[in-house]
């Protein structure tokens, strides 16, 4: 059995909940374990558990973010799954997180970004998630950042030390980067009230951490 968990994504400066990050999991006897390989995942578990945790969060928040790897990405059932459920979902609006995670196989670029503007045609958002990191160096994002909706930065990726100038520096390197593309800057991993206050002064408005809230089941 899969279940979507979620962690909020907030506004700090407009005292608002943006939205709800899907993550994922599989009943493992009387526990939630992260899948092994979000690719072999069934198309249907996917879809269903897409739209069960859609109607609970109706009302509630206006996106809500689903994570894919590239190796999910050459799945074209499950791409044309996902755009059959974005009617199904409304009000709220689906925004499809790549995410870093290193693919099994050599994927051409080319492909990669058929697969944002396939989406991005559907009106559906695209975000980029954990950049710096994994596939999602700058060099391997440089041609999708044209058609993304936001970059996300994770400092709990390498365990990142946030009072460090030069992490400092490559966040606000990757911020200047969305500002200039008019698109959403998130910082993840804010975990402590400093997080929060450096985050304050570096102008960054959307965030999510355990600061914030942790990922819960989302359930009736």
């Amino acid at each position: 059995m899969y279940k979507f968990f979620v962690q909020q994504l907030v506004d700090k400066f407009q005292h608002s909940l943006v939205g709800y990050e899907l993550l994922m999991r599989r009943r493992d006897g009387d526990q939630w374990v992260l899948p092994v390989d979000f690719a072999t995942i069934p198309v249907e578990d996917v879809v269903n558990a897409l739209l069960e945790a859609s109607e609970l969060l109706k009302g509630k928040v206006p996106i809500i973010a689903l994570n894919l790897n590239r190796d999910q990405l050459l799945n074209i059932d499950l791409l044309n799954a996902i755009v059959d459920c974005k009617d199904k979902i409304v009000p709220l609006k689906l925004v499809i997180e790549i995410t870093e995670e290193e693919s099994s196989q050599k994927i051409d670029d080319e492909l990669i970004l058929d697969r944002v503007k396939f989406f991005w045609n559907n009106d559906i958002q695209i975000a980029l998630d954990d950049v710096s990191n994994g596939e999602n160096h700058f060099d391997g994002i440089v041609n999708l950042i044209p058609f993304a909706s936001e970059i996300k930065f994770a400092l709990q990726n390498d365990h990142l030390d946030f009072s460090a100038p030069e992490v400092q520096r490559l966040i606000s390197n990757w911020q200047d980067i969305a500002n200039q593309h008019h698109i959403r800057f998130v910082l993840e991993g804010i975990e402590t009230s400093t997080d929060d206050v450096t985050a304050d002064r570096l102008g960054i408005a959307y965030r999510q951490g355990y600061y914030y809230g942790k990922p819960y089941l989302v359930d009736s």
